[in-house]
Formats: structure tokens, sequence, C-alpha cells
């Protein structure tokens, strides 16, 4: 239950009025039931594509049925604060982009279902992710609350802290185990073991269960109770998590945005997550380093 003295977290939930915008209602009101939070929803219309002479007002009409339609399955739900909706005009992902700005929390759905392989999905959150700077939240479609673990990816350098740190929140926010996923391969030119080409994969595989070992050595400082435990793979690491985050409650990964052309190239990581997950995907982005 959401503590009276909370700082409650500033939501923003945008939304169509589908099947995935319902399922992200549905996870804000879940995650209401651990802390406060404030939600402003908000909806994109889009308009371009009428004929020219139609009345706007009547297809405007229907977002402002959307907004509604939200606003009431999230009225009077325990820890949830509702501020005025939000009918944005203008590029979806652009425009809600902006809406998230100094927000805590993006929430969108996904009108990938949990149970979707293989299929190209939520475009609209692969464009969104490619260029927000606040943490967001995909939601896929048919989401039903669970007691799973929460689940979080790492890369072999310290670009992951901030997605770590995430996960150990959401964790000790819901009381559940943290599972800490590190995913490998062998060494390519451009990667920060390039000078181990020569080792053996035995050697390789030491270096990164130590990579792994440190980051739950991290969660654990951070929260010396909470239950931690580690899967190393080999292999993609969308691939990896999606397979460990299937029936957990989420999964946490980290997302670079490191130069102007990249606002626009979402880390194949990332995207494959994001195209993978059968469960709601946290991105953080992590800011560039020069």
């Amino acid at each position: 239950m959401p503590t009276s003295n909370a700082v409650p977290e500033r939501i923003v939930l945008a939304s169509d009025g589908g099947v995935a915008g319902q399922a992200a209602a549905n996870w804000v009101a879940d995650r209401a039931r651990h802390h406060a939070v404030d939600v402003e929803i908000v909806t994109v219309e889009e308009l371009d594509w009428l004929p020219v002479g139609a009345d706007e007002s009547i297809y405007q009409r229907k977002y402002v049925d959307v907004l509604a339609a939200v606003s009431k399955s999230l009225s009077n739900r325990h820890g949830v604060a509702l501020q005025e909706p939000s009918l944005l005009a203008g590029e979806p992902a652009s425009e809600i982009v902006d809406a998230a700005a100094g927000a805590d929390l993006l929430v969108i759905g996904s009108p990938r279902r949990a149970d979707d392989t293989g299929a190209l999905h939520g475009t609209l959150a692969l464009r969104i992710a490619a260029k927000i700077s606040t943490r967001m939240a995909v939601v896929p479609a048919g989401w039903e609350a669970g007691e799973g673990s929460v689940v979080v990816g790492i890369d072999e350098d310290e670009s992951s802290d901030a997605a770590l740190q995430q996960a150990v929140s959401e964790a000790l926010r819901a009381g559940r185990e943290l599972i800490i996923v590190h995913a490998w391969s062998l060494p390519s030119p451009f990667s920060i073991l390039d000078d181990l080409l020569g080792t053996t994969y035995p050697t390789l595989e030491r270096i990164h269960r130590r990579i792994l070992r440190d980051a739950a050595a991290r969660a654990t400082a951070i929260a010396p109770r909470l239950e931690v435990r580690t899967i190393l793979g080999f292999g993609r690491p969308s691939a990896l998590l999606a397979s460990v985050a299937r029936g957990e409650s989420l999964l946490v990964v980290g997302h670079h945005h490191a130069n102007r052309f990249q606002q626009f190239v979402l880390g194949s990581a990332t995207h494959g997550v994001l195209l993978a997950s059968p469960v709601p995907v946290i991105v953080v982005p992590v800011a560039p380093t020069s």
C-alpha cells in the first residue's frame, strides 16, 4: 500500500483508448498499490488523413472520449491522483516525448501481447524510446498483474548502473526478488574486451561472471536485505532477457543516447527487448559520457 508521506511519482500515461492503452492504465493502477502516483493522461489526435472539408470536431470528440474513458478507469483508485488530461496534436512520438519532459515516468501500452512471438509490434514505443530522456514503461496488451521477480539486464561496463539502481528500487517497492542478467559473446573489434581476443573461452566466461558478480555486489550495497539472483548466458542479450523475464513481473534495461544521430536509431539490444519482452519493460536512459 502507498505510504501517506511518500512523494507521489509523476507519471504521464499516453493512451489511444485501445487494449494496449487499457493495459498501461491497469499497470499504473497496480503500481499505485506500492507507492502514490500523480497521473496526467494524454492522447494525440491525428487528423491529417481527413478529407478536405470534413468536420474535424466530430473526430476530435473521439479523442476527448478516450481521455474521459481512461480517466474514469483510474478514478477512485487507491494511491492514484489524476491531473487534468491533455489532448495533444501533431506527430505522436514527438508530442508524447515533449509531454513527458519533467515527469518521473512515461507509461505507454504496446499492441504486442504477452504471448506474441516473432512479429513486429509497438513501433510507436520504439520511436519514443529512441529520443526520450525520461524513464519510460512499455506495457504489452493483455498484461495481468503477477507476483514474479524484477529482471534487469547489465552490460560489460558501468553504463548499466542507472538501470541497476532502478531495478533495485522497483524490487524494493514491490517486495520482489531481483534477477540480474548478463549476456556475453565473443569479443568484437568494438568491444572493451578486444584485447582479450587470444584468450580461451573459459577465461572469457570467468571475466563475464565477474562482471555479473560485481553488479550483484553493487545491488546488495544499495539494499543489503534484497534477495538477488544472477544469470549468465551466452548469446544475444534481447533473447536471453526475454527468456528469463517470461513469467516475471518486470524487466528493466538501460538505453544510451550517445549523439544526435542515435536519437533516431535505437540500440539493438533495447530494440530487441521492446519487441520480444513478454512483460512490461522500463527503459532507463543513460546520459552520454562525452
